[in-house]
């Protein structure tokens, strides 16, 4: 990596990744929604939007248009303490992608007409979030937190305050903050660190110095006692947050702090998932985290209950919290920790956009980037004493925050109230020590390189070998999934989420444990018409990893206890469908579109279907699925073809049992009329969305169909330019399209305030059949290919998408085998190509519409 300090001020890093095709530019601004003064809230997050809304070189919609055009993404963030403004895109396109970057940050227009447009949006954006059940509940648990640091403020402001700003506050808020010594800027993909780090240079040079560096901000002063507060509202989901005041980053006990964090509460084989989910069921969902932002910040751990009495789950949370204060952290636990921590230095190499914020985020905390070195070096060596001494000094049973957000109607938990959490603190019972201050490769293999292999029974195996990682992806699938049940029957996904829970030689807990002490990923899953198992390995655990593959994949046992754990679940996630709208729109509108078919049910299926499913049905399905003749493997990364072949080969064989009759699917689905569908819910905002068939597996029209929907979408396409940024309708709009076994479907969406659903609905019926009228020009055509085949490249940067990719091609009859056969079809795909299919598939006679408002 390579570090350089601009006489201007700015800092630059870029490290060289020779084995990925993408390259990630991030710029870091040390300015978040903390250093905004009253008057300001939400001024941070506001420029988060407008920078990107045109320069004096490049008009609205341009910036994402030539970013997209290139096959990238751009995007930004906005954090309590800084802001970042991101694009990962093919690595041909640095130059392209630095020159748009760079010219976003410095030289935007803030145009007043598209800051009024743009606020606007900003208004969804909140009441999107009112929406949200989680950020509802945070919301409430940091204003409860903090009663003086600005941490209690909401990052994204209020309507009142956003609709409050004009453009001379933007402009001051820029001219003080968007300097030089207040920008960082990380580059990662296959560069040359020295050309890239001077072209960087280049395009921020004619910015000068003299911003205003951050001023202190007023602190939260030391408390005492338990800070509480009860929210109901209209989510079905109960849930809760329990925290301890933490340090900032830069103090010495926020490594062992994470390492708490993940020994207690993160992965499937920690102590508050395995003692209040899988032991006991006291609650749908646990975690717990350790947020040490530049200021001091929380421990927390958080809470999803179900209906019934809460009591017995929030006075285990802190029983478990008193364990680490008394109690030292066994050898395993340990063991298992550092080699997560371990294994996150591998997995980010796979990903230049996971490792340019990786860069940044030291900087951006005033540090330099080999603190991150410091940081993990700590974590290795922690000491259960050390841990023990460390949750000893944090978690004080006499200043603790709890908030509870409660749902007022029927089945909400129940003894949420102070008196419970005060009681159950009592449980920590240690005394609280001082706390201290903070102190001041391998050559890679071509990728396209694959090789088809026969296995004995009849499956097949698809194997890519790339040694530039470390890393191992494994992929076994099938044909099953939605489209083979019966309506609303809800097996499939229940199978899926029992499948890792046991097998005859280990239980769930045992098989967890494994995994997370290799630092893996093993889960199975089920889509419409594929059901499959993957993980994710480092090579040096690929032996062990296998056997545990294997065992799951051979001898998956539906043990009767987690069984009814995880029906419980898909029953609460069931009912607290319409907490989310916008899915729950979209279900509403594959339920009209295609009533009485599988198609049209839910993935999780109904209450009754999902009460009413037995474990040996489910074996039964088990064995029908999952039979070697039927399924289709793929393995991507630092492996030996051959061995793996030999490997996989004497795995089958061993498997012995016959195979149970197919799966037989329903018919195709009737063609359905136009129709409008009006639904109420309670929230903030209407959801729209809207359905016309589209293509089979196999079609050579799938090209031509996704550069369709990649006009309509994308912040460059036309759904944002026309809908969002012209008239200020959104904060999201989309169209996308998927493939069937009988029939796909193309799908839009848009999410609007009540009182402007006639417009949007007018809206996106334009735009829809106005791409079906006209042939696209060529810079939008150019845009969409170029989109497409770059974000395929990014896309398939992680070892697991590639098995995905690979496996999915044989199995749902892709006419494509290699990775570039997709972005060569899509290279020829013409305009005309895409007014023929727009005519084909986007006629209103066929278009079925949903509305979800308040």
């Amino acid at each position: 990596m390579r570090m350089t300090h601009a006489p201007n001020g700015i800092t630059v890093l870029v490290e060289k990744n020779p084995a990925s095709r993408a390259v990630a530019l991030q710029v870091g601004v040390r300015v978040g929604s903390a250093d905004e003064e009253l008057s300001q809230l939400g001024l941070a997050h506001i420029h988060e939007h407008m920078l990107f809304k045109g320069t004096g070189r490049r008009r609205v919609g341009e910036i994402a248009a030539e970013i997209e055009a290139a096959g990238g993404d751009i995007n930004a963030y906005t954090s309590y303490d800084a802001t970042v403004y991101h694009a990962t895109l093919s690595g041909r396109f640095f130059e392209l992608g630095l020159d748009v970057l760079s010219d976003a940050i410095q030289r935007s227009a803030f145009d007043e007409a598209e800051l009024g447009r743009e606020l606007e949006v900003i208004v969804e954006e909140i009441r999107r979030s009112d929406d949200t059940p989680g950020r509802v509940a945070s919301k409430l648990y940091f204003r409860t937190a903090f009663h003086v640091h600005p941490y209690g403020r909401p990052v994204i402001g209020s309507e009142a305050s956003v609709r409050s700003q004009d453009r001379a506050a933007i402009l001051r808020f820029f001219n003080r903050w968007y300097r030089p010594e207040n920008l960082i800027v990380s580059a990662v993909g296959d560069l040359d660190e020295g050309a890239a780090t001077d072209a960087i240079l280049r395009a921020f040079e004619s910015t000068s110095a003299g911003g205003t560096t951050r001023a202190p901000r007023a602190m939260e002063p030391e408390w005492r006692g338990l800070r509480f507060a009860r929210q109901t509202s209209r989510f079905t989901q109960g849930l809760v947050n329990i925290g301890f005041p933490a340090p900032a980053l830069t103090h010495p006990d926020v490594p062992a702090l994470d390492v708490i964090a993940l020994v207690l509460g993160q992965g499937e084989s920690s102590r508050l998932y395995r003692t209040l989910h899988r032991d006991t069921g006291l609650v749908n969902g646990i975690s717990a985290s350790a947020y040490t932002p530049l200021d001091p910040g929380l421990f927390t751990v958080s809470a999803n209950l179900p209906a019934g009495d809460a009591r017995g789950a929030v006075s285990e949370i802190f029983a478990q919290l008193a364990r680490f204060t008394e109690t030292l952290v066994d050898d395993a636990e340990l063991d298992k920790a550092r080699a997560i921590f371990r294994s996150q230095r591998i997995y980010e190499q796979e990903s230049v956009g996971g490792r340019a914020r990786r860069l940044l985020t030291w900087p951006l905390h005033g540090r330099p980037p080999e603190s991150e070195d410091e940081y993990l070096r700590a974590a290795l060596a922690v000491t259960p004493e050390g841990l023990r001494e460390v949750a000893r000094r944090w978690f004080d049973p006499d200043a603790f925050v709890a908030t509870a957000l409660v749902p007022e109607a029927d089945g909400a938990p129940d003894g949420l109230d102070e008196a419970v959490f005060a009681e159950a603190a009592r449980a920590v019972s240690h005394h609280p020590r001082p706390r201290s201050a903070a102190p001041a490769h391998k050559d890679h293999e071509h990728r396209d390189a694959v090789e088809i292999l026969d296995l004995p029974g009849g499956g097949r195996l698809v194997v890519a070998r790339d040694s530039s990682v470390p890393l191992v992806s494994v992929r076994a699938l099938t044909v099953a999934g939605l489209g083979y049940e019966a309506p609303g029957n809800g097996a499939t996904r229940l199978l899926a989420e029992t499948l890792c829970r046991g097998t005859g030689t280990r239980t769930g807990t045992e098989i967890a444990a494994l995994m997370d002490g290799m630092a893996g990923v093993l889960e199975a899953g089920a889509g419409r018409h594929s059901f499959g198992l993957r993980s994710v390995l480092l090579a040096e655990h690929l032996g062990p990893g296998l056997d545990l593959f294997f065992d799951v994949l051979t001898g998956a046992s539906l043990p009767t206890s987690e069984l009814e754990r995880e029906r419980g679940l898909q029953l609460e996630a069931i009912r607290s469908e319409a907490d989310r709208p916008a899915s729950y729109a979209m279900r509403l509108l594959m339920e009209t579109a295609y009533a009485g078919h599988p198609y049209g049910a839910s993935y999780l299926g109904t209450a009754a279907s999902v009460a009413a499913q037995a474990r040996e049905p489910l074996l039964a399905l088990r064995d029908a699925i999952l039979h070697p003749s039927r399924l289709v493997f793929a393995v991507v990364g630092d492996v030996e073809p051959d061995a793996i072949q030999r490997r996989f080969a004497d795995a089958m064989t061993q498997h012995g049992a016959s195979p149970t009759a197919p799966l037989t699917p329903p018919g195709a689905p009737e063609p359905k009329a136009a129709s409008l569908r009006r639904e109420s819910i309670r929230g903030a905002q209407a959801h729209l969305a809207f359905h016309y068939p589209g293509l089979v597996f196999g079609d050579v029209d799938r090209p031509a169909l996704d550069v369709l929907t990649a006009v309509l979408s994308g912040q460059g396409g036309r759904l944002f330019l026309e809908l969002r940024d012209k008239l200020s309708l959104a904060y999201t709009v989309s169209c996308s399209s998927a493939e069937g076994r009988d029939v796909g479907w193309i799908t839009a969406y848009i999410g609007t305030s009540p009182e402007k659903v006639d417009t949007a609905l007018a809206g996106m019926r334009r735009e829809l059949g106005r791409i079906a009228q006209d042939v696209i020009d060529d810079a939008e055509l150019d845009r969409a290919r170029r989109y497409l085949i770059g974000s395929w490249d990014v896309g398939h940067e992680r070892r697991s998408a590639r098995a995905s990719t690979l496996a999915a091609q044989i199995v749902l009859n892709s006419p494509f085998r290699r990775l570039s056969d997709y972005p060569d079809a899509i290279a020829t795909v013409s305009a005309a190509d895409v007014l023929r299919v727009a005519q084909r598939l986007l006629r209103p006679e066929h278009e079925t519409v949903v509305i979800v408002s308040p």
